[in-house]
């Protein structure tokens, strides 16, 4: 393609991903490398898509899996606490409750109150103070595996290779068990350095 494309002028043509990651790889790998937070960005993603790139130890992945489990049971467990007990906290009150206070104007915003503000709060709370082996956890292990920009982009370019062969859904349904027989060239390394950091 030539450097004096107009790009004003709209296009049809479907961009390559291994291309747009290249464009982004040059203004943002410096900054990426050195912000921890952008470290547990590749780093849940690699975890995510570990059926596919195996790039996570399993003992790692379990680890990581039954921490979040118990992140959610946990969380669960304080929300729903809190909803029934304002519930039972709300039936108990509208027994001695006067007429004045049962006022009908002040029926809905009392209600948004209760049943919704009560179970957010508490799910706030356990979140920022009962849940933070999990965020621990995470970041120890993002600076363990320390995943840069490199790495997200040659995962890229095994999609990419996996949906030029019309393979991509296959390949995200099946994960370690897809067969890169049936993609010409076979899958493409992790390790393998691509085009864009030759």
């Amino acid at each position: 393609m030539s450097s004096t494309t107009d790009n004003s002028q709209p296009t049809t043509q479907t961009p390559n991903m291994n291309t747009q990651d290249a464009r982004i790889a040059s203004l943002s790998r410096g900054y990426l490398e050195e912000t921890p937070a952008d470290k547990r960005f590749f780093f849940n993603f690699f975890l995510e898509n570990n059926d596919i790139f195996q790039v996570i130890k399993p003992h790692d992945e379990d680890y990581l899996k039954e921490l979040r489990n118990d992140y959610y049971k946990r969380t669960f467990t304080w929300t729903a606490t809190a909803f029934v007990g304002t519930f039972l906290a709300d039936k108990i009150m509208k027994r001695s409750a006067s007429p004045r206070m049962q006022a009908k104007k002040y029926k809905k915003t009392a209600w948004m109150s209760k049943y919704l503000g009560v179970p957010l709060l508490s799910f706030a709370v356990c979140r920022l103070y009962f849940c933070k082996d999990e965020d621990r956890a995470f970041k120890r292990m993002s600076e363990k595996y320390s995943f840069t920009f490199d790495d997200y982009n040659r995962a890229m370019n095994i999609l990419d290779k996996a949906n030029s062969a019309g393979k991509l859904g296959e390949l995200l349904n099946k994960g370690d068990c897809f067969d890169w027989d049936t993609v010409p060239g076979g899958k493409p390394s992790m390790s393998q350095p691509t085009e864009t950091e030759k």
